[in-house]
């Protein structure tokens, strides 16, 4: 049994977090499934905040299992 995962979700929970102005969320599959092999973000940021504190606030809103592995931040 696996989990739901709603993209859109964790993108208006990422917009949620204090400085974080855009965000974009894709997931990378198994080789040859349908399994979620990794979630992975992009982000535009207007103060310095980095990763590991998008990632702390976003748990805060979402189930663990829903936190992106990796957290990008982008300039645009």
């Amino acid at each position: 049994m696996g989990y739901r995962i709603e993209l859109g979700d964790i993108e208006n929970n990422l917009l949620k977090i204090k400085d974080v102005k855009e965000a974009v969320v894709i997931s990378k599959y198994k080789e040859n499934t349908n399994i979620v092999k990794l979630i992975k973000a992009y982000v535009v940021v207007d103060n310095n905040i980095n990763e590991e504190y998008i990632k702390e606030e976003l748990s805060k809103l979402i189930p663990s299992y829903m936190v992106p592995k990796v957290i990008e931040i982008v300039d645009t």
